[in-house]
């Protein structure tokens, strides 16, 4: 979001709303209709804890391997609504570590864009990435995305920085994987999580109500 444009154009502000958490985020750092004055990009990114999910990720040595990405977790996001844990080393779920069963799932918001010139739209694209973060001396963490079979996790021991293998539409799920005997599925937690947002122009209603004809004619001669 920031490609074109400086972090000081950019405010958030965050705040506990029951158990879930809520950024409010505006962006004024660049100009989508292209004249000199900047735009206002916003939204919110909502996060929010579950609890009592079941999650499973892989024992192979790859997968265990720190910095690893591997393919084929399984996970069903719990039902219990928990407590959203913030603190300067990320989220977790209801205290300061994950543990097994626990997902934090992020979504974004009311987006919005106000331009001098024209109409514009925003749209996110994905969620790229994420931060691993170690909270103790330990190893064998693995974090589970998303939710059905077939899931991309990460695996990591030291505070690790990942760009997702594939990207993640729509709202990102990150749950709390199984690891093998004599490893720690608990002390981790997540931070620096990043997307990508798009904005583009809103099309004349001139434009899409000659669309609409154009396909109708093509319609009529088709039934004569």
């Amino acid at each position: 979001m920031l490609a074109d444009g400086a972090a000081t154009s950019l405010t958030v502000t965050g705040v506990a709303n029951g158990n879930n958490y809520i950024y409010s985020v505006t962006y004024t750092g660049a100009s989508y209709d292209g004249d000199a004055t900047n735009d206002t990009l916003s939204f919110d990114i909502l996060v929010e804890g579950w609890s009592g999910g079941t999650i499973t990720s892989p024992t192979t040595s790859g997968a265990n391997n720190p910095g690893n990405q591997f393919s084929d977790g399984t996970a069903t996001i719990g039902t219990t609504d928990s407590a959203v844990f913030l603190s300067a080393n990320g989220f977790s779920v209801s205290n300061a570590v994950m543990t097994i069963g626990q997902t934090i799932q992020l979504s974004m918001q009311n987006l919005s864009v106000t331009t001098s010139t024209g109409a514009y739209q925003g749209n996110l694209l994905a969620f790229i990435g994420l931060t691993g973060v170690e909270t103790a001396a330990s190893f064998g963490h693995q974090a589970v995305i998303g939710s059905g079979s077939n899931l991309q996790g990460l695996a990591f021991n030291n505070t690790t920085p990942y760009t997702f293998a594939n990207p993640v539409s729509g709202t990102l799920s990150v749950s709390s994987g199984t690891t093998p005997a004599g490893s720690n599925p608990q002390r981790w937690r997540m931070d620096d999580i990043r997307f990508e947002v798009e904005v583009s122009p809103i099309p004349e209603p001139s434009a899409v109500t000659m669309l609409l004809g154009t396909l109708g004619l093509l319609t009529l001669r088709r039934r004569r």
